[in-house]
C-alpha cells in the first residue's frame, strides 16, 4: 500500500507487471498519489495472467523488494523495463535489479528461492477470482470498479466523486 493507509479514498488495483495496459495505468496511479497526497492510498494486488510467463516471477520479485522497503522503485523499474525482462527466462534480471537498487542480495535471493510470497500472490489472484475479475488492470476506487487502463481524467473523476467533490 502506497500513500495514506487511513485515506478516505482507497484504491485497490489488480495488476500484472508484464501487462502493457498495467504499465500505462501505473503512471496514472503515480500521478494520483502525487496530486491527492494523503487523501488516497493505492494498494497493489497481484493477478499474473497465465499467458504472461514471467509475470509470476515479477510479482514474487516485487514482494521480495517490498520486504526491504523498495516496492515503489522496484515496481517502477519492472514497468519501465517490461520488454527486457518479459522476453527473458529465469530470474537473473530481477536479481540484477535488486542489486542495482542496493537491496540486500542475500535476503532477496533467499526470498526468491524460497518463494516466500507465493501464497500471498495466490491469495491476491484468488480474491480477484471472487470478484469475477479476469483482466488487468482491474481497479476498485472505494466501491467503484474501473476495468482497464482508463485515462487520468477518468481516474481523477472517480477519485473526486469519492472525495465528495
Amino acid at each position: 500500500t502506497l500513500g495514506n493507509p487511513d485515506a478516505p479514498v482507497q484504491v485497490v488495483v489488480y495488476t500484472d507487471f508484464q501487462c502493457e495496459f498495467c504499465k500505462d495505468f501505473h503512471k496514472n496511479l503515480s500521478q494520483a498519489l502525487d496530486e491527492y497526497d494523503d487523501q488516497i492510498s493505492v494498494t497493489y494486488r497481484h493477478l499474473p495472467l497465465s499467458f504472461h510467463t514471467q509475470a509470476p516471477l515479477a510479482a514474487l520479485a516485487s514482494q521480495c523488494a517490498h520486504a526491504q522497503g523498495k516496492f515503489p522503485s522496484f515496481s517502477d523499474k519492472l514497468f519501465e523495463d517490461q520488454a527486457t525482462w518479459g522476453n527473458a527466462t529465469g530470474g537473473a534480471w530481477f536479481r540484477n535489479q535488486a542489486q542495482a537498487l542496493k537491496l540486500n542480495s542475500r535476503e532477496f535471493n533467499t526470498c526468491m528461492n524460497n518463494k516466500t510470497y507465493a501464497e500471498k500472490i495466490a491469495h491476491d489472484a484468488f480474491s480477484a477470482e471472487e470478484f469475477g475479475l479476469t483482466g488487468t488492470p482491474s481497479t476498485f476506487v472505494n466501491t467503484t470498479l474501473i476495468s482497464g487502463a482508463v485515462d487520468y481524467a477518468t481516474l481523477k473523476r472517480v477519485i473526486e466523486y469519492h472525495l465528495g467533490k
